[in-house]
């Protein structure tokens, strides 16, 4: 009997032992693409989603948008609000236009060079574009203040700017808040104590605007916006709107940069709306975050 069962209890062994080879290098397997991709990973029954994490000035998030979300139902309009809204945008400038540097928080030229109106106008706004003499263009954000190489930008106005320093953004139009880039007339800067970052906003008198392009072409407005920045001057009921390349947006006549001509806006609970808006403004280091989790539990259930 004891005969009988031994060539049994041997083929069980060696079956345990092959699949417990195959489950190891299965494993192995899955980290090797992990480690040369840090994108994906193989598996045709968990298939998590991971993307590749945004670099800098890759996506035109413009060019991305198509302005053409549906009106807004009872159903998913929230509160109405009254606000007040100024604009901010995204100067360009030729790099050589003058000799003073955008530098880094240590001080340290960061390559562009420009007049003193041009830098303080770009101090100013937070975020500037500079084309170098080979027509590639390459955008700079605020990233904090220090009392070193400061410039004296009184010549230009009376503002207190000159101790700005700058990094390169993420996004082709510049860098929000909460690691979103901001996105040419989506982006608006909020007090987050009022509108709470991310919130989605319909602007009814913004509907069907026709924002004109550089390249000739047009936009017409949906009304949405998205809440992905802020300003130490955006108080309370104070909007600050996004116009990419334009400094006066006549085609937002509701932008009066006075808190006493005011407008209608809602708040809008839609996910899907809310998503798409969160596509455009790329979320960075949680799409790397994600990417991280999403291999982390697959690696706990094999």
């Amino acid at each position: 009997m004891a005969k009988n069962l031994a060539p049994l209890a041997l083929s069980l062994i060696f079956s345990f032992l092959f699949l417990a080879a195959c489950k190891e290098a299965k494993i192995v397997n899955t980290i090797s693409a992990y480690d040369s991709s840090l994108v994906e990973v193989k598996n045709e029954s968990l298939e998590p989603e991971v993307q590749t994490p945004t670099r800098p000035n890759e996506t035109d998030t413009l060019s991305e948008d198509k302005f053409d979300l549906a009106e807004p139902t009872n159903s998913e309009s929230g509160e109405e609000l009254t606000l007040w809204a100024t604009n901010y945008y995204l100067p360009e400038f030729k790099d050589g236009s003058g000799d003073i540097a955008i530098r880094d928080m240590d001080g340290n030229e960061l390559g562009p060079k420009l007049s003193t109106a041009d830098w303080c106008n770009s101090a100013l706004e937070g975020s500037v574009r500079i084309i170098d003499i080979e027509g590639k263009a390459t955008t700079y954000n605020y990233h904090g203040v220090t009392d070193i190489h400061m410039v004296d930008c009184s010549s230009v106005f009376s503002l207190k700017v000159g101790s700005t320093k700058f990094r390169k953004a993420y996004g082709p139009y510049g860098d929000g808040i909460d690691d979103y880039m901001l996105a040419p007339y989506r982006t608006i800067a909020t007090d987050p104590t009022t509108i709470a970052t991310g919130t989605v906003l319909y602007i009814p008198e913004a509907r069907g605007a026709i924002i004109p392009l550089k390249d000739g072409t047009t936009i017409v407005h949906d009304g949405y916006f998205f809440a992905a920045d802020k300003g130490g001057a955006i108080k309370t009921n104070h909007i600050d709107v996004f116009t990419s390349a334009h400094q006066k947006p006549v085609f937002f006549p509701w932008i009066k940069s006075n808190s006493r001509k005011t407008f209608k806006a809602i708040v809008i609970n839609n996910s899907k709306v809310k998503e798409y808006l969160m596509s455009l403004h790329h979320l960075h280091k949680e799409e790397t975050a994600n990417s991280t989790n999403a291999l982390k539990n697959y690696f706990f259930k094999l």
